[in-house]
């Protein structure tokens, strides 16, 4: 081997090293994720649920002190980094299906969210908000739901939860209101 094809494979192995390190080195979306809420939240246990729309990165977690946690995220070029810190509520609380609202009218951003502890809850419709229907996530042991909205939350906020054959098993809201005011 001559000096010229010693060099040039010295040259290769050391970038191979580089991008190997580089890659080792390298957090998952995921690891991001779990570790920009830790370094924001002290009390962050553990991470439930991401959605990602768009340019929205909404993350749920649990804290250690029983509570849902609720953060939006963004990517900025590679680093995931906290765009807003949304609230923290009560995991456990006297309702088969607790609810929780935010919104920022600035930014377009609305969510409907909460926590169901009654395990035959199988939908969950927002009723002030046309009928939406809300995601609801099992994580773990933990069930959580939300509703990220085209506009703004609809006063009196009113939904229901039924089961899988369609009975209703928790209503909060004024249903009569809606049932009037129906487009």
């Amino acid at each position: 081997m001559n000096r010229k094809q010693l060099l040039f494979s010295c040259l290769i192995v050391l970038v191979l090293a580089y991008l190997f390190i580089n890659q080792s080195n390298r957090k998952s979306f995921y690891e991001q994720v779990q570790s920009t809420i830790s370094k924001n939240d002290s009390d962050y246990a553990s991470l439930l649920h991401i959605d990602i729309e768009s340019d929205k990165i909404l993350a749920f977690y649990s804290t250690l002190k029983g509570e849902l946690g609720v953060i939006s995220l963004h990517d900025d070029h590679g680093k995931v980094k906290v765009k807003d810190f949304i609230n923290r509520q009560p995991l456990i609380t006297e309702d088969a299906v607790s609810w929780y609202g935010f919104e920022t009218p600035l930014e377009d951003f609305h969510i409907l969210y909460g926590v169901v502890l009654n395990p035959e809850v199988s939908q969950i419709i927002l009723i002030s908000q046309q009928d939406q229907s809300a995601n609801i996530i099992h994580a773990g042991s933990h069930t959580i739901w939300y509703a990220l909205l085209d506009e703004r939350l609809n006063s009196p906020v009113t939904l229901k939860a039924t089961n899988k054959d369609g009975e209703v098993l928790y209503q909060f809201g004024d249903l009569e209101y809606w049932e009037n005011h129906k487009n």
